[in-house]
């Protein structure tokens, strides 16, 4: 094996597949990185894995000889980067040298036999009648994965609410996460060429496998990106990169019906993102408590309200450009200071809309009324954080 490759394109793939994370393993090759170079891919191919996930990844460059070797990728990452911009030459199969005009490394490779390979069926060569194939912007894609995972929690022992939930509804792909307490929900922008073979309900694990997809994601430079759901395997590649990734099996839960609580019966306030932030942020300043609450009245204003045996009492008022909200009372609605945080940074405008799902029973005016508990919901055009509160009702006089 001999092969010519410029020092930063060998570095970039590198630096990609070295975001397939291992844990402590007494399997060298998931440390290490196959590399295949052949003159019918007018480069080489590079492959990681951890069992759970397989990343590849073509480069071009000048071949001289096929052949193929599995190194550690932290050592040959590490030589790669002391070349500096210097053009590479990396030769041999079982004694893998690494040289530069200034510099020479080399390292034993390991026996590429006991390389572990995904499955041929699930190599994105292959069509199948079951898969669900969609195209996708990996700009948007990331952004849809990245603010729905906020709702993850990996200390729930139900598994869906381990993972970011892909379902296609209406021709356009959806994004859920969820939890006890909060749900959060990514609507594409545009609908996409789908083809649904069976119903899309892809969970993919928010620690495993949400890491190496946002940075595929972030790597690659085409306008979009193939994806198949494939039984319980994710795949996603463009014209060069690939990436296969386990999905959790496990039943996934009906989402419908703590969404339809958004759509009916409510009232909204429309806030400007910035003064939302500040607001928060003041409290988390000044408040280690984990819960705040916020009270609505009817001249458009939420009062961000926090007490501690520490710092005392802090209150930051926000005012509303638009509402519709006509209860001469108001109402309180308690929230996890974090959760709420996170749901109003995680959106990308300057405006952000919180919607009380009220209904006839929820908003009584008068004193003294039942304690009910509906969600609350953060929103922007597409997106909705959905947040339950620890309680809601009528504001204490």
């Amino acid at each position: 094996m001999k092969f010519i490759i410029e020092t930063q394109k060998l570095k970039k793939t590198l630096e990609l597949l070295n975001q397939v994370k291992t844990k402590s393993s007494p399997i060298p090759h998931l440390s290490s990185v196959k590399i295949q170079a052949a003159k019918g891919l007018n480069g080489i191919a590079v492959i990681r894995t951890n069992l759970n996930t397989w990343m590849r990844d073509i480069v071009e460059c000048d071949v001289v000889e096929d052949g193929v070797c599995c190194v550690n990728i932290y050592s040959l990452l590490q030589a790669v980067k002391s070349i500096g911009d210097d053009d590479v030459s990396i030769s041999g199969d079982n004694i893998v040298k690494v040289e530069s005009t200034k510099s020479k490394f080399e390292f034993t490779s390991l026996d590429v036999k006991d390389f572990p390979e995904f499955a041929e069926g699930n190599h994105p060569k292959h069509e199948f009648e079951d898969d669900t194939v969609f195209y996708v912007d990996p700009v948007e894609f990331a952004e849809m994965v990245n603010v729905s995972k906020i709702a993850c929690n990996l200390k729930d022992s139900r598994q869906f609410c381990h993972g970011v939930l892909l379902e296609v509804v209406d021709n356009r792909l959806r994004a859920v996460g969820m939890n006890a307490n909060a749900m959060s929900w990514f609507y594409s922008d545009t609908t996409h060429n789908i083809s649904c073979g069976s119903s899309c309900d892809a969970l993919i694990n928010s620690s495993t496998s949400v890491p190496e997809l946002l940075s595929l994601l972030k790597y690659v430079s085409c306008g979009q990106v193939k994806c198949v759901v494939r039984g319980n395997v994710l795949l996603v590649h463009d014209k060069n990169t690939f990436m296969c990734t386990n999905l959790i099996d496990v039943a996934k839960p009906d989402v419908n019906n703590l969404m339809t609580k958004v759509d009916t019966n409510n009232v909204f306030f429309n806030f400007e993102k910035n003064d939302v932030i500040d607001a928060l942020d003041a409290l988390n300043a000044v408040s280690p408590e984990l819960y705040i609450d916020v009270v609505f009245n009817d001249k458009g204003e939420a009062t961000f309200h926090a007490e501690s045996r520490v710092s005392g009492v802090a209150s930051f008022v926000v005012s509303a450009d638009t509402y519709d909200f006509s209860h001469p009372e108001g109402c309180k609605v308690y929230l996890n200071k974090q959760a709420i945080t996170n749901a109003v940074k995680s959106l990308s405008g300057d405006k952000v809309k919180f919607t009380l799902s009220t209904g006839e029973e929820a908003v009584s005016l008068e004193s003294g009324a039942k304690m009910v508990i509906h969600p609350i919901a953060v929103q922007q055009p597409n997106v909705t954080h959905l947040i339950m509160p620890v309680r809601f009702r009528s504001q204490e006089k």
